[in-house]
Parts: C-alpha cells; sequence; structure tokens
C-alpha cells in the first residue's frame, strides 16, 4: 500500500526477519532504512544495537553480584538479536572462568507467559539458577511472577535482569533490573540516514552498531 501511495522512503522495524518484504521493497527502488534486525544478507541500511555487548553487560552484572549459576531465558531462535544476546551471555560466563550449562538455558518467545514458564522449569531443578537473565523485559516480568510462586524474593533469593528497558520495567516489585537500548539514538540515526538515502538513491548501503 505504502509502495503505491508513492512515499518516498520507510523506515522498517519488524517483528519478524520479513526478508520477502525487504526485497519487495527494494525491488520498488524504495529508499529503506531497518532498524533492529541484522539482515546481513540484504545490501541495505541498517540501525543496530549490540545485542551481543547487551548480554554481555547484563551477565556480567550478575557475575559481579557473585552469581556463579546463572540462568538464561532466550528468545526465538530465528532472530539475530536474541541470538547475540544468548552468545553475549556465553562469553560473559567464559571470561569469568564459569562453565556454561545448556542445561540452564531455556527459550521462550518474548511474551511474559513463556518468560513465566521458562523461568518455572529453571527454578523446579534440584541444581536451580540463583539468577536469570531473559532476553528482553517481558520475558523478565513472567520471570518475576515464576519466582513470587516459588517463594523467591527478588533480589535476595533470585536476581532477575532484563532486556530493552521498556517502561513497565520502573513499576514492577522491585524494578527490574535491564539493558537499556538506545531508543533515541536508533530513531534519530535511521531518519538520518533515510533522508540521506532519498537525497541520493546511489549512496551504498551501511550498516551502525549502537552500544
Amino acid at each position: 500500500v505504502l509502495t503505491k501511495k508513492q512515499v518516498d522512503g520507510m523506515i522498517f522495524v519488524a517483528a519478524g526477519e520479513q526478508t520477502d518484504s525487504l526485497r519487495t521493497l527494494l525491488h520498488h527502488k524504495l529508499p529503506v532504512v531497518v532498524v533492529d534486525r541484522d539482515l546481513s544478507n540484504i545490501d541495505i541500511d541498517a540501525v543496530l544495537t549490540d545485542n551481543r555487548q547487551g548480554g554481555y553487560l547484563a551477565t556480567k552484572h550478575l557475575i559481579d553480584l557473585g552469581h556463579t549459576r546463572i540462568g538464561c531465558i532466550a528468545g526465538p531462535s530465528h532472530l539475530t538479536p536474541s541470538a547475540q544476546r544468548v552468545i553475549g551471555y556465553r562469553d560473559a560466563l567464559i571470561d569469568a572462568g564459569l562453565p556454561v550449562d545448556d542445561e540452564l538455558i531455556t527459550r521462550g518467545d518474548f511474551h511474559p507467559e513463556s518468560g513465566y514458564h521458562a523461568a518455572r522449569s529453571l527454578l523446579d531443578r534440584l541444581a536451580a539458577p540463583t539468577a536469570i537473565f531473559a532476553c528482553n523485559d517481558l520475558m523478565a516480568l513472567g520471570a518475576l511472577r515464576a519466582a513470587a510462586e516459588f517463594d523467591r524474593v527478588v533480589p535476595r533469593d533470585l536476581a532477575v535482569v532484563g532486556f530493552d528497558d521498556i517502561e513497565l520495567a520502573s513499576f514492577t516489585s522491585p524494578p527490574l533490573t535491564t539493558i537499556a537500548q538506545p531508543k533515541s539514538d536508533l530513531g534519530r540515526l535511521a531518519v538520518e540516514w533515510l533522508i540521506e538515502h532519498i537525497a541520493d538513491k546511489t549512496r551504498p548501503a551501511r550498516r551502525e552498531l549502537l552500544p
């Protein structure tokens, strides 16, 4: 619809990979900037968060608090941000000389209910983790509910860290510790690049990773 309405350009923020949709837009010669999806197989402007660094920082924070058995609630495996956050989690454990236990990595779908069930499965184990890194805040909210049902007081009995810094993170009890994405910077750079691309359609595609 937008290509038929003859828009000058588009900022594309997808919930999934959406490569077919993007190829269609590029076929129409429409200037496009992708936000928060690393589509390395498509020659397109992409503004990204350093998800690997974020996963590392979240896990290192828990390690610095003294935790050695840290669970991870990953997102969908086919999404690059989720995969990169788990790599950061693994990197931090390795750098700290801690074992990477795949039994402590569970998977959700970025929604609260999946985080709840994933956290329950972790806490129900004989050697349960003392900390959980959830790869987004919504799954972390589900983990907080699971902790309450297992009588784990956060953060005394169980530390929880999320990712994204959504508004709801400030209203949990206690407030959720979370990795903040540079949302304003992502949006500003995406707009600047799109304006430049509209002015010069021959400009080579670029990729920027924000901390």
